[in-house]
């Protein structure tokens, strides 16, 4: 389900004056996004991998119940979201199978993290193959419909899915050792299996900061060679949607750069009078 464009921004724009309100939303939003991902976290914090498989599924299911709450406050534009189906497929698939076939528990406990990393690698890569990346959901939530498909937008959209489902591949490559070991009859120790999960949450804490601090901090320090590079792209889409946000912003700078241009030119002028006088 994909809500308009026109419905969101109008609701926007209402709520637009209670400000507590939307921080908190933006709290929730924020939660939402992290809650993706405590399902694979689980699997290291909880000793007893049945439990924690259980958890995970459980964790999976709520989070598609709270996106659902979100969407229907008008705070999402999209539900489900990809990464949760996924996420809740493979865990109920999993936890389905070792309660009901608990000989299977060693192969989940020390294959599951490489199933479920190559899983989600495949299938966002698949998704985004057919024209829809993951993150570009959310990039929708926060710039519209219309705005998502700005150059710059599209930009954010390819670099953070592709840092994404390359930290689910490292990820799943990390955690085959685990599995190889099992598969040999060398049943791998809790510490060791500890330790194969915490270094596979090190793609995943690069992603986030290459996400959320590195690709914005560079798309803002080179705007401009950005600018340069998409600059055909961006002149017809602000011709495409002459009323959106960007378009504006980008009319008004160009006033502000035509001021500036004119304030310059009459104090030289004003100059160029005294040193003849």
């Amino acid at each position: 389900m994909v809500r308009s464009a026109d419905e969101d921004d109008d609701s926007n724009d209402e709520e637009g004056s209670d400000s507590f309100s939307e921080t908190f939303f933006q709290i929730l939003g924020l939660f939402m996004f992290g809650l993706s991902y405590v399902p694979i976290v689980l699997g290291f914090a909880i000793s007893d991998f049945k439990i924690a498989a259980t958890a995970g599924m459980g964790v999976a299911l709520f989070n598609m119940c709270f996106s659902y709450f979100m969407y229907k406050m008008g705070k999402t534009r999209s539900w489900p979201k990809i990464l949760d189906i996924m996420l809740l497929v493979i865990f109920l698939i999993q936890t389905v199978t070792i309660w009901t076939k608990p000989d299977t528990h060693d192969f989940w406990k020390f294959w599951g993290g490489p199933i479920v990393m190559f899983f989600e690698c495949f299938f966002l890569a698949l998704t985004w193959v057919f024209g829809y990346p993951f993150t570009k959901t959310y990039m929708e939530d926060e710039y519209g419909l219309i705005g998502a498909t700005f150059p710059f937008c599209q930009l954010g959209t390819r670099v953070s899915t592709g840092t994404w489902v390359a930290a689910f591949f490292v990820s799943g490559v990390i955690g085959l050792p685990g599995g190889i070991l099992q598969a040999t009859g060398e049943t791998p120790s809790q510490e060791f299996f500890r330790t194969i999960m915490l270094v596979g949450l090190i793609p995943f804490i690069l992603a986030v900061l290459i996400s959320f601090v590195g690709l914005p901090w560079y798309m803002a320090m080179n705007e401009e060679a950005i600018f340069q590079k998409y600059h055909q792209e961006i002149m017809a889409w602000y011709a495409k949607y002459p009323d959106e946000k960007f378009t504006k912003m980008n009319e008004e700078e160009m006033e502000k750069e035509k001021e500036n241009a004119f304030g310059d030119s009459d104090a030289q002028d004003g100059e160029d009078m005294e040193v003849n006088a």
